[in-house]
């Protein structure tokens, strides 16, 4: 498919099981504030640059970027403990709740997770600030 972006308007609840599986020229997907559910390998073998899971998000299918090239960030804003199986990237940082860093950080230890909030800011931005952080490292 040549897919490139999509937008999950606020209305959608569930993104089924294998939606955008080998959609390998996915690079931006942005979910809406009302998705609940996030169906097995949802985005598995795409080329997701970026990501953020919101805070709506109470289950996840396994495996859900399985492959995926998720390369740069993974923010995950849910305290629900996502299947992040099979994801590899040397690159990746994959920021999430405080309250469960620990958690992720012992099921993945391949992995390099950060605190919201912890986040590092890029000295090359004018204003201190990264894509989708404020300079303070708050989400918005």
């Amino acid at each position: 498919t040549n897919i490139t972006e999509i937008n999950i308007p606020n209305g959608v609840t569930e993104i089924e099981d294998n939606v955008f599986y080998g959609a390998n020229k996915l690079e931006k997907v942005t979910l809406g504030n009302r998705v609940t559910r996030i169906g097995k390998r949802a985005f598995a073998s795409t080329a997701i640059q970026a990501i953020t899971i919101p805070k709506s998000v109470k289950a996840s299918g396994n495996t859900i970027f399985g492959h995926a090239g998720v390369k740069n960030k993974l923010i995950i804003k849910t305290e629900c403990i996502l299947d992040l199986e099979y994801l590899n990237s040397e690159t990746l940082v994959v920021y999430v709740p405080e309250s469960v860093l620990s958690t992720y950080q012992s099921e993945y230890p391949n992995l390099y997770f950060k605190a919201i909030g912890k986040e590092d800011v890029k000295k090359d931005n004018p204003d201190g600030s990264i894509e989708g952080l404020d300079r303070w490292g708050s989400i918005y």
